[in-house]
């Protein structure tokens, strides 16, 4: 892998699929096909909106203010004061069991949200306590908050369809910085790979730091994470695993941000079946956001989740479809050369 501050030049445009090894379907996906993910739709009959009461007081997430006081109301991903660490990773040489077991947590948590059968014992029992709330029905797009009581921060699972694109250019779009900032950049003003990935690391593992913008008067967030790529299975579907860990001497904090920590992160991301071309995309979100959020902006943000999850949604695949269409216009410019 390279040293702490890669040149983002020398970094690939596209980042290559894994394949599932042998043996390790079943233990990834239990329960069949994509790990029993066979709803295909997720949504309710004609798509619906619920919860339409956006202001609603969430007392999940009571907590003092950064810049006032006052209650809280529910976002995604949702922040308490001060950053708490997870507990430690393994050695390197156990990553990559790590990973799996994210993966797995992963998987769980969406059967949950989509109300499916079957996954992981060791999973079912982690999250069980874990209550489910349907922000966002529609066809093409589903927004669940899930709640405990054992643990302050709430989890966000959002799942989309994005028809006519290929999992290899949703690959490249979320991982590639250059990619990223390209069609993300409203979200982003800077996304960094510190570490790239050593060759022979089955998963991938490399180190990136974000910086995540708020509107003033919020101090913006930055957040240092681990990420792993793994298959889901022999289809093609991937998935990109985050999670946050704390290295003063790869990026130390600034002063005028607020360090985040992501608890749990990822996206799976699965070839459309039935369908010539095409990815749902599964988003699944756990961070502490830290420090403490003015009341105005969770209420802002609260009414703004479904539209930008839509957006997201969009705005990746429009980005898709440009590297498809770049592709086929340089292979035409080099017919036309020959």
């Amino acid at each position: 892998g390279g040293g702490a501050g890669g040149d983002e030049e020398s970094l690939p445009d596209e980042y290559a699929l894994l394949e599932t090894p042998r043996g390790g379907r079943n233990a990834i996906a239990k329960g069949g096909r994509h790990g029993a993910i066979v709803d295909s739709t997720g949504g309710s009959p004609g798509g619906r909106f619920e919860d339409e009461d956006l202001d609603f007081y969430d007392a999940y997430s009571e907590a003092e203010d950064e810049v006032g006081s006052g209650p809280r109301v529910g976002f995604w991903p949702l922040p308490r004061v001060g950053v708490s660490p997870a507990r430690p990773l393994p050695p390197r040489a156990g990553r990559a069991d790590e990973a799996q077991k994210k993966l797995r947590t992963l998987l769980d948590i969406e059967r949950r949200c989509r109300g499916l059968a079957g996954g992981d014992n060791d999973c079912n029992a982690e999250n069980a306590s874990l209550q489910v709330e349907k922000v966002l029905m529609e066809d093409a797009a589903q927004l669940w908050f899930c709640h405990s009581q054992a643990c302050p921060f709430v989890i966000g699972c959002l799942r989309c369809v994005l028809p006519g694109i290929s999992v290899q250019d949703a690959v490249t779009s979320i991982q590639c910085p250059r990619q990223r900032m390209a069609w993300d950049g409203d979200s982003f003003s800077s996304f960094e790979v510190l570490r790239e990935h050593d060759p022979m690391d089955e998963t991938r593992e490399d180190i990136v730091f974000t910086v995540m913008t708020a509107p003033s008067p919020v101090s913006d967030r930055e957040i240092l994470q681990y990420r792993w790529q793994v298959s889901i299975s022999d289809d093609g579907a991937q998935a990109l695993l985050m999670q946050s860990f704390e290295d003063e001497s790869l990026r130390s904090s600034h002063p005028k941000r607020v360090r985040a920590f992501t608890h749990l992160s990822g996206y799976l991301l699965r070839p459309l079946q039935g369908q010539e071309n095409g990815v749902e995309a599964v988003v699944i979100s756990q961070c502490d956001l830290g420090g403490g959020l003015p009341s105005w902006f969770q209420n802002m943000a609260r009414r703004l989740a479904k539209r930008r999850c839509l957006a997201w949604g969009q705005k990746l695949r429009a980005h898709c479809s440009t590297l498809a269409q770049a592709r086929a216009d340089a292979v035409d410019r080099s017919a036309t050369a020959s």
